[in-house]
């Protein structure tokens, strides 16, 4: 998974410091911004807090961090419980699941005011 690429200047010094700390310490890392992440939004998804880590630790891909997959991480099977078969992460954004959930919304007003059963609803 390819993370949008932080400004030069952020990725270029992140980079050189995250490849001296210790395995540990960024996965320490990871925990605290999975953490602040979903604390600081009524809904969030695993792929736009994989997303903010890359971002905030300047790597490209959450690989690079090398500290194991997004969905194995400790606050992530806190926050969002994923099965323990699932390996990957769903790739929908907090965006997404807003428009859904107002077509759904809109769906249900459509069939208050009708009275009628529309695709499943009502």
């Amino acid at each position: 998974m390819t993370c949008s690429p932080p400004p030069t200047r952020f990725l270029i010094s992140s980079n050189l410091r995250i490849a001296h700390i210790v395995p540990q310490k960024r996965v320490d890392m990871v925990q605290q911004l999975v953490t602040l992440y979903v604390s600081a939004r009524a809904i969030s998804t695993v792929h736009d807090v994989e997303q903010y880590v890359c971002l905030e630790l300047g790597a490209e891909s959450f690989d690079k961090l090398v500290v194991g997959t997004i969905l194995r991480q400790e606050a992530v099977q806190e926050q969002f419980q994923p099965p323990p078969t699932q390996e990957t992460a769903f790739k929908i954004t907090q965006t997404e699941v807003l428009d859904m959930m107002r077509a759904f919304r809109a769906k249900i007003k459509w069939v208050s005011m009708t009275g009628q059963q529309r695709n499943g609803y009502g």
